[in-house]
């Protein structure tokens, strides 16, 4: 990929920005301007000149560039504590006296501090959730070991306050509070590794119990309709695990919440497919309507409910569509009013027979679907032209 002039104006100014930090750290600056900072700027600027010079090359890439500004800026840092170092030793011939006696009272020493607190605060920034469900003995661990960083710099400044011991120091606090940041970010990720397994095992487990329920169901499939459940099933639990086998962007909240939606919306469809199959399942075995024949007897009861519900309630907002003002399959009201001229216009040219005894078992409660299911099933299909639908007793269809 070509250089363009955007990255080279971006990697001159991240260049720039080091050399002025690197002279404000070994306490240059006063140099500014003088002969003293000759060597420094004869850097800088050959090494400005060779970007403009040599960015528009094909063979020149971004890496060539920025190992370039590595290497200025390794040769400048060293021309740098080789001068502050020659001048740390002239100062300190001056005599004792003219030594500071806090770390605030030198600038080399105060920039540390400086930049250790603002480190501090950043990392209680970025980790604040993580701190804030931290156990309390945990809180107290993490206050004491930043507190110790804040406290080496005292000590260390103590015991020596030289401008070379001020850069050795500053390296250590970096590497401590590294260490501190790099512990946090695993706890972190473990928090929500463990906040993405509970989701999956919590999906698996709401699945599970819809696959039995639809087991329970299936007398009111067909085949093909069973075929289809349980490859949604399958899909559903492909989805389910690879949300656990996701990389880090799982942990994106957005990308999270969409990989979330879709499952649902699996788990809906099964919903609803269990619905529809238990109400047609209960038409079929005549438990709702009054219509068909009743077992004298029940040798287990109903687990929790009725038929093949297995007691189930859904909580499923796209499940409870099927339902006409909240009333399930097989009770009053659950079609609403549906007309005779409605149900011969979903029927088209069906046999009278057919259609009588639709509308017969939607009064009665059916869905139309059922109703229609239902009477074709009794005999009464929309091709029975020469039979004649009628009700003996109350209880069962005659021909």
């Amino acid at each position: 990929m070509p250089v363009t002039a955007e990255h080279v104006s971006d990697i001159l100014a991240r260049f720039n920005t080091r050399v002025e930090n690197i002279i404000s750290t070994t306490d240059l600056s006063h140099h500014k301007g003088t002969s003293n900072m000759n060597r420094i700027g004869f850097i800088r600027d050959k090494f400005t000149a060779t970007v403009h010079e040599i960015f528009t090359r094909k063979d020149t890439t971004e890496a060539l560039l920025y190992a370039g500004m590595e290497d200025a800026i390794a040769e400048i840092d060293s021309v740098a504590k080789s001068m502050a170092s020659k001048e740390s030793f002239y100062l300190q011939g001056l005599g004792a006296m003219s030594s500071p006696r806090y770390p605030a009272d030198s600038k080399v020493w105060n920039a540390i501090i400086s930049d250790a607190a603002a480190d501090i605060d950043t990392l209680g920034k970025t980790h604040s959730s993580v701190i804030t469900n931290m156990p309390k003995i945990l809180q107290e661990r993490l206050d004491q070991d930043l507190a110790n960083v804040l406290e080496s710099i005292n000590r260390s400044f103590n015991n020596d306050p030289s401008p070379n011991n001020a850069y050795k120091v500053a390296a250590d606090v970096k590497r401590s509070l590294d260490s501190i940041s790099k512990n946090m970010e695993e706890v972190a990720d473990a928090t929500m590794k463990a906040n993405i397994e509970t989701i999956v095992h919590s999906k698996m487990t709401e699945l599970q119990a819809v696959e039995i329920a639809l087991v329970s169901a299936e007398s009111g499939m067909t085949s093909p309709q069973t075929a289809a459940w349980r490859a949604v099933a399958s899909e559903t639990r492909q989805l389910i695990l690879a949300l656990g086998q996701s990389n880090y962007l799982v942990y994106d909240k957005a990308i999270r919440g969409q990989k979330l939606s879709v499952i649902d919306q699996k788990m809906a469809l099964l919903d609803t497919i269990r619905i529809n199959a238990v109400g047609v399942g209960q038409a079929l075995s005549g438990y709702y309507g009054g219509t068909g024949d009743r077992r004298a007897s029940r040798r287990s009861a109903p687990i929790g409910g009725v038929g093949t519900s297995i007691g189930r309630v859904s909580n499923n907002p796209a499940a409870k569509t099927n339902f006409v003002n909240g009333i399930p399959p097989g009770f009053a009201g659950y079609s609403g009013k549906i007309t005779r001229e409605q149900i011969s216009t979903e029927s088209g040219d069906a046999a009278k027979a057919h259609l009588d005894a639709t509308e017969h078992f939607v009064n009665e409660g059916m869905s139309l679907d059922g109703a229609r299911n239902h009477a074709t099933a009794l005999g009464f299909t929309p091709y029975s032209h020469g039979k004649t639908f009628s009700i003996g007793g109350g209880r069962r269809p005659l021909v």
